[in-house]
């Protein structure tokens, strides 16, 4: 299971995010994600695939491409209701 990061920072707390700084891709990325129903946050770590740094004027210059290994049922779910909870662009 993935997703598609969009971002303009590619440093967070002074940390770079993309595979510059990690080849083989094994620091995970952790990130924190709200959750409305239950009105607290929780964390998912994230692998990063790939990256690209879109030209285009747009509102996020990077999508970042990353993969969630080892999730359990309710994390699944969780994740799940996230990412359907988002407005499509």
């Amino acid at each position: 299971m993935g997703a598609c990061l969009q971002t303009n920072h590619t440093l967070i707390d002074g940390h770079h995010i993309l595979l510059d700084n990690d080849p083989e891709g094994q620091t995970p990325v952790v990130l924190t994600l709200p959750t409305p129903e239950e009105g607290e946050q929780w964390t998912i770590e994230a692998q990063v695939l790939w990256y690209n740094r879109i030209e285009a004027k747009r509102q996020y210059q990077f999508d970042v491409g990353l993969s969630f290994a080892d999730l359990s049922p309710s994390e699944r779910g969780r994740l799940l209701a996230f990412l359907d909870s988002l407005p499509t662009t």
